[in-house]
């Protein structure tokens, strides 16, 4: 016997996948991956103790189960929906979020948590970056993440900079440094004098972004760079480039400002911030 209810998202789930049929097509509908759509299906048949599809290679079945709790499942969505338009007038609530933060933040720290993102707040976020202009591109945005020395919102521990190298560099020590721009002053820190880590004196090459120092790492053996250590544990864990050991403490610190009056719900963006929060302190 079900004791208590299933929760919304999975009705939502198995509604979009009986209709379409799939659940990659039930996945566009929603926004989310097959994957994340398929595992909630499975959430409610436990929940139920039932099965409500059959699943074949390209295409899903509903079995008399499901075929007897669709309707069920279809009318309480519809009422629910009719309610609360017609006791609140309300539209459905805004599910997309508009983060503006620097080009290496968004490629290497916000990118890949989109579909984690997605999947335990069912909410997208519209990633914006710009490089050349200072106001960066003309979308508000609910959110922005900085990386300066007094932050309004702090995200994580403090920062430090990593020398990262290419993995595969002669004898594991670099010889050729990337340099960033406006960072340069990171080369002269103590951590560095002090370490057994020699690297030329003047740069090898100059970049606008983190992310380009990393591309210029990754594929030339011999040569490191200064990258924070927020912007560079992906390629790191992905065995792109090699922690060295030798981390530079930085002045700035990773931190959120947020639009004032928020244009999306506030819960909504709140919920974003922390997200964040959490990515900063695994």
């Amino acid at each position: 016997m079900v004791d208590s209810l299933p929760s919304l998202r999975e009705l939502r789930a198995f509604d979009a996948a009986a209709r379409r049929g799939s659940f990659a097509e039930a996945g566009r509908e929603l926004r989310l991956s097959a994957s994340a759509v398929s595992h909630r299906v499975k959430v409610l048949e436990r929940h139920l103790g039932q099965l409500l599809f059959e699943r074949g290679a390209q295409s899903l079945w509903l079995t008399d189960h499901g075929h007897a709790y669709l309707p069920v499942v279809q009318q309480a969505l519809d009422d629910l929906q009719r309610g609360t338009e017609g006791i609140f007038g309300l539209d459905p609530p805004p599910t997309e979020v508009t983060v503006r933060a620097p080009v290496t933040y968004v490629s290497q720290v916000l990118a890949p948590a989109l579909p984690e993102l997605r999947w335990e707040l069912e909410i997208d976020v519209l990633a914006v970056s710009s490089i050349w202009r200072p106001d960066g591109v003309h979308v508000e945005a609910d959110l922005t993440v900085e990386l300066k020395a007094d932050v309004q919102q702090r995200l994580g521990p403090p920062v430090a900079a990593l020398l990262v190298c290419n993995p595969t560099s002669p004898d594991g020590r670099p010889r050729r440094r990337v340099d960033v721009l406006g960072y340069e002053d990171l080369w002269a820190a103590e951590a560095l004098i002090g370490s057994p880590v020699r690297v030329a004196s003047r740069a090898g090459a100059q970049v606008d972004t983190w992310a380009g120092a990393l591309e210029l790492v990754a594929g030339n053996p011999g040569w490191c760079s200064l990258v924070p250590d927020v912007l560079a544990r992906a390629a790191i864990r992905e065995g792109r480039v090699a922690d060295s050991g030798v981390a530079v403490p930085m002045r700035q610190r990773f931190g959120l400002v947020h639009r004032s009056p928020p244009r999306t719900e506030g819960p909504r963006v709140e919920e974003v911030a922390t997200f964040l929060a959490k990515l900063h302190e695994r």
